[in-house]
């Protein structure tokens, strides 16, 4: 479903498209003083709005994708820090060392993300709570604590087992890719929120924004006196909306 926000942002760029059309089809009567309402400079911002909007859309896209990877990936770590402590176990470790292994995973389980992927969101400004920013703290905290067992359990001489994926090398690559599919949710949420404001500058920002200009540009039809002009009724008619 497509949300109230979205459409909001697309219809404000749609009407600003007609209202170019309607002015440069004034001819010489559309002749403001402003330089910033002028049709280069209107031309000049629709193409600056859209460019900006597709780059939200795609960044969108590239944190959706991390935060689908990342939870995949993340999917079998809890039941991964399980297996290694009953291995530690097997191993003949002593009690004490496999108790302290026992606390961190009962940490990898309190701090649990859901593995659940997220669906792409149908407004690239509207992102899902449970991904962005306060889930990113449950992540860091089950990679933190899942990376102390691992550092414990393949420090250890007695740690045996024939299970490649639990053998140190196994485990080390394991936990590199778990730092990679982390981070990488990093890097894209800041690229998202970067791509956000810079949306939002182009059709938003006071005085410069698309949607100011537009108003402005209403204003100053007002001025040419031709009320009957079909061309400046459509300007007149369009509808632009602050964030």
């Amino acid at each position: 479903m497509t949300s109230t926000d979205e459409t909001g942002h697309a219809k404000n760029i749609d009407n600003f498209k007609i209202l170019i059309s309607a002015a440069a089809q004034l001819g010489a009567i559309y002749n403001p003083a402003p330089s910033l309402i002028q049709l280069p400079t209107l031309v000049s911002l629709l193409a600056g709005a859209e460019n900006s909007s597709e780059l939200l859309a795609q960044a969108r896209r590239n944190f959706d994708e991390a935060t689908n990877s990342r939870a995949a990936l993340f999917g079998p770590l809890a039941n991964k820090a399980s297996r290694i402590v009953a291995t530690m176990e097997l191993s003949g470790i002593e009690d004490k060392t496999v108790d302290n292994a026992k606390s961190l995973l009962k940490k990898i389980r309190g701090t649990r993300t859901s593995s659940k992927p997220v669906a792409a969101a149908s407004d690239p400004a509207t992102p899902p709570k449970a991904t962005i920013s306060t889930s990113q703290l449950s992540y860091a905290n089950q990679l933190s604590n899942f990376a102390l067992l691992v550092g414990q359990a393949v420090g250890l001489p007695a740690y045996s087992t024939n299970e490649p994926d639990l053998q140190p090398n196994g485990l080390n690559a394991y936990l590199a890719d778990l730092n990679t599919a982390h981070n990488r949710v990093i890097d894209t949420e800041n690229a998202y929120s970067l791509a956000l404001t810079t949306r939002d500058s182009a059709l938003y920002a006071d005085n410069t924004g698309l949607v100011d200009v537009s108003l402005a540009v209403k204003k100053y039809v007002k001025t040419l006196n031709i009320p009957d002009n079909q061309l400046v009724k459509t300007i007149l008619s369009l509808e632009f909306r602050r964030k």
